[in-house]
């Protein structure tokens, strides 16, 4: 996912260390480009703090009539360091926490584990990503990351026990690039000054208690 995720451009391709939507790379390369990330063979993990949101008194569960969710994640890092994932779900589950991600990249782009730590349990999944791009401004030394993909829901605890799934995302994003004293453009050779993206994800989830 972010995340996820790569950051590509015309000079080089340069893999994000936060999965789905991360923000750990740096902009680069000498030209503006828009292009599908190449995979890169290494393996990376992010952690995160946990500060949980809480539901209140009527509970995390939504509507028995309905099974679909809505996930939002917001990915935000400043010169390499990520900031926690935070998370809001609402439609059959209605919660708000962290997520902890571990990612690899292969030939299909990335993919990995992703724990959703919520108020009232938690959800454990996995993802792919294999659809990742990013417009690369080089002379505003700024990128505009999106990517698509599937997170399957496979399990959960507390309020969410036997929580199965699939949601669909897509995101968006912006990076400012770093720079020197003079002003000028580090590209690859530094991470990013700041990141946010954003993650937007919907489809349906059942409960097997």
């Amino acid at each position: 996912m972010t995340g996820s995720t790569r950051l590509v451009t015309a000079a080089a391709a340069v893999v994000l260390a936060a999965g789905i939507t991360g923000c750990s790379s740096s902009p680069g390369g000498s030209a503006a480009s828009s292009t599908t990330a190449n995979a890169a063979t290494s393996t990376s993990s992010t952690t995160t703090t946990t500060t949980t949101g809480s539901t209140g008194s009527t509970g995390s569960i939504g509507s028995i009539a309905s099974t679909i969710v809505h996930l939002s994640a917001t990915f935000t890092g400043h010169n390499g360091v990520d900031e926690p994932i935070t998370v809001a779900f609402d439609g059959s589950v209605n919660d708000t926490g962290t997520a902890t991600q571990t990612v690899k990249d292969g030939t299909q782009g990335e993919s990995g584990t992703i724990e959703f730590k919520l108020a009232e349990g938690t959800i454990t999944a996995s993802f792919v990503e294999p659809d990742f791009q990013m417009n690369f401004d080089a002379a505003a030394c700024r990128a505009t990351p999106t990517s698509s993909g599937t997170i399957t829901i496979a399990t959960g605890t507390g309020d969410y026990l036997g929580a199965v799934g699939k949601l669909t995302f897509s995101t968006a994003g912006a990076m400012v690039g770093a720079t020197d004293t003079t002003g000028a453009c580090l590209g690859t050779s530094k991470p990013p000054a700041s990141c946010v993206v954003v993650l937007n994800g919907v489809g349906p989830v059942t409960f097997t208690r």
